[in-house]
């Protein structure tokens, strides 16, 4: 150490310069040249492992965003970003899933809620027949007991068939799903009945009608 420090007391000013830079740059050289080797295999890495899986991520969060759920994530690799990619393609298949069904159920809703009113129609045109033939019949000769009680029944289970479709219409307003309820029925009392409203219907419509 002597000797050294003897032969570096001996360099003139000049030479003296140079051999200080040399030996502060071997003891920084080592760190300077690591921290080049873990930036550069921190970029490599990146560009090699995480760029593309994280640009498709990017990509499908944000179709995600504006509600576009028609698209596949595919990144075959075996690391933990495939799985990554994996997981995120199962959210997104299983949105996709939960649009589908949440979209047929208002479709089907959609398609009661217009055939309630429709059927409604039917009753309330029977209604007004019925008024209608009663004001006519009252004003010239009284009708028999029968038919009275005929038309009464009728008007009975048109204002019945109102009620039921009003409740048909609150229930699925409540509830997120609608069972249908079967039940059996007397086909030769039910096609009289509908014939009995319709022969009415046709006759203050001049219609001649055949069943």
């Amino acid at each position: 150490v002597e000797k050294h420090q003897t032969g570096v007391v001996s360099l003139s000013p000049k030479r003296k310069l140079p051999y200080q830079v040399c030996g502060a740059a071997m003891f920084a050289a080592p760190t300077v040249l690591a921290f080049a080797a873990i930036l550069w295999c921190g970029m490599y890495f990146y560009r090699r492992k995480l760029k593309r899986p994280l640009t498709l991520l990017a990509d499908a969060a944000k179709q995600i965003a504006e509600q576009n759920l028609d698209f596949e994530l595919a990144y075959p690799c075996g690391d933990e970003m495939g799985e990554l990619c994996r997981s995120f393609e199962d959210m997104r298949e299983a949105l996709c899933e939960n649009n589908k069904a949440m979209w047929n159920m208002l479709e089907e809703r959609r398609l009661m809620q217009a055939s309630i009113a429709h059927d409604l129609r039917n009753p309330i045109a029977i209604i007004e027949g019925y008024t209608e033939y009663l004001e006519n019949v009252l004003k010239g000769d009284e009708m028999n007991r029968e038919k009275t009680v005929r038309i009464a029944r009728n008007l009975g289970a048109a204002a019945k068939r109102l009620e039921q479709y009003t409740e048909s219409v609150r229930l699925l307003n409540q509830t997120e799903e609608t069972q249908i309820e079967r039940k059996t029925v007397n086909a030769e009392k039910l096609a009289s009945d509908i014939a009995e409203d319709l022969y009415l219907l046709s006759e203050q419509n001049g219609i001649s009608l055949q069943i």
